[in-house]
């Protein structure tokens, strides 16, 4: 036994947009969302974070920890201000060149130098 199947063909009065002016308004809803879209992954994407960093200050003569806020894309993001320093006190009082926001210019620590917490009582 066969399911009856009815059989339509397509005619030019059956077609979704009956006019050029629909097509048009739907061109443009689709536009907006996707623009709406790429405004919210960017939003997402090129949001403002904050990074604490280790290193050798060459202003201070010592080792600091320093709280940036980076901006740009993920994985090319840039610092553009300094949030605190330890050198300073309190450390949100910075006031210094702020040389430290060019990545150059910071000095890394090796591994040799960074305090180890092993073995340590509190």
């Amino acid at each position: 036994m066969e399911w009856p199947m009815p059989w339509t063909e397509w005619g030019a009065e059956d077609v979704w947009v009956p006019n050029a002016a629909d097509g048009v308004w739907w061109v443009l809803v689709i536009w907006a969302l996707m623009v709406l879209g790429v405004l919210l992954l960017m939003l997402l994407v090129v949001d403002p974070t904050l990074k604490r960093r280790r290193f050798v200050c060459l202003e201070a003569g010592r080792e600091v920890e320093v709280e940036f806020e980076e901006r740009g894309l993920a994985g090319l993001r840039r610092a553009v201000a300094v949030r605190s320093c330890s050198v300073f006190e309190p450390p949100s009082a910075v006031e210094c060149r702020r040389a430290c926001l060019s990545r150059d210019v910071r000095l890394q620590l090796p591994l040799s130098l960074v305090p180890s917490h092993e073995g340590r009582t509190p």
